[in-house]
């Protein structure tokens, strides 16, 4: 996963498309923020995204561009990670445009670092920058979302936040869930979410459910 862009041809998006119709189990990336942001290379969905967002979103080489709503730029140069482990040059990133907001008109970029990664929400009214810790998936309000990391010691985090308030901000979270690795299936309401660990065998899941604006992970037997 690097910052080099390859534009692709009209004809192969075409053949792409064609070929994921025809197989249901190929999935093509697009820019829709209601779909689950790890399904796809960060590469593959910025260059949907590009497309999708036209003159608004640009990417040159190392820079990507956006537009905001006044009219003004927002930069996001590349210093590019290396293929290997490179321990001097801890410093570098790597910035995907991966989808847009339009509720809060937020454009979300996620930044691959050293060892590391994070999201962040850019105001295209402002063009302030609010970092969260990935990329946000959201709940069919399209206000709530839902968010998870991995800390320093490969623990897992799991949170409920909101881009209701300006800036977004996360309003519950629970770790660290040592050697466990909570992957979201899918938003049941705007109040309640569905969950699975990957690291068992026997598909144990789970809920994180909001009672009386109040959330709280709950192990299913």
């Amino acid at each position: 996963m690097r910052n080099v862009l390859v534009l692709v041809p009209i004809a192969i998006v075409i053949s792409v498309s064609s070929v994921a119709a025809q197989n249901p189990n190929v999935t093509a990336a697009s820019c829709n923020i209601a779909d689950n942001p790890e399904t796809y290379d960060r590469r593959d969905r910025e260059a949907a995204c590009l497309r999708e967002f036209g003159t608004r979103a640009r990417r040159m080489g190392n820079v990507l561009s956006l537009k905001l709503d006044d009219g003004r730029t927002k930069i996001f140069r590349n210093d590019p990670c290396p293929e290997e482990e490179d321990t001097e040059n801890k410093k570098c990133v790597d910035y995907y445009l991966v989808g847009f907001h339009p509720v809060s008109r937020r454009y979300m970029v996620h930044a691959s670092l050293y060892q590391g990664y994070e999201c962040q929400l850019v105001s295209a009214r402002t063009g302030n920058v609010t970092t969260l810790p990935n990329t946000p998936i959201f709940a069919p309000d399209g206000t709530t979302f839902f968010v998870d990391w991995y800390d320093a010691s490969h623990a897992q985090w799991i949170a409920i936040g909101s881009v209701a308030s300006d800036p977004p901000s996360l309003n519950w979270k629970t770790g660290p869930l040592p050697n466990q690795s909570w992957i979201l299936l899918r938003w049941i309401s705007n109040s309640q979410i569905a969950l699975r660990d990957a690291t068992r065998t026997d598909n144990r899941g789970a809920t994180i459910k909001r009672t009386n604006s109040v959330w709280a992970l709950e192990r299913l037997p």
